[in-house]
């Protein structure tokens, strides 16, 4: 909804007098750094959370290997994410000019 968003605020905000970079930005850079940026909010609460329940003294076994199982893909996530959001994996596409 919020990558959704961004594209329409995009669309509103350029015209047919807009540049090539200019809309690429608008379109799709905005709608893909917000979505990168969910993702990462979600990434971090996974993270946060199963850290916090792994830090806990005096958990069983299995609590202590789910949080575990929360935590790494909560921090995979959250360094994908950053990294989608910084445009270091998949910059956008350059016009040529």
């Amino acid at each position: 909804m919020a990558a959704e968003r961004e594209t329409l605020v995009g669309q509103i905000n350029t015209s047919r007098t807009g540049s090539a970079a200019q809309q690429i930005s608008e379109l799709y850079g905005d709608a893909w750094h917000t979505t990168a940026l969910v993702n990462g909010i979600f990434a971090l609460l996974a993270l946060i959370t199963g850290l916090t329940v792994l830090a806990g003294p005096g958990r069983p076994a299995w609590v202590r290997a789910v949080s575990l199982a929360g935590a790494v893909p909560g921090g995979l996530g959250l360094l994908l994410s950053a990294g989608l959001y910084f445009d270091l994996l998949l910059p956008l596409p350059a016009t040529g000019t």
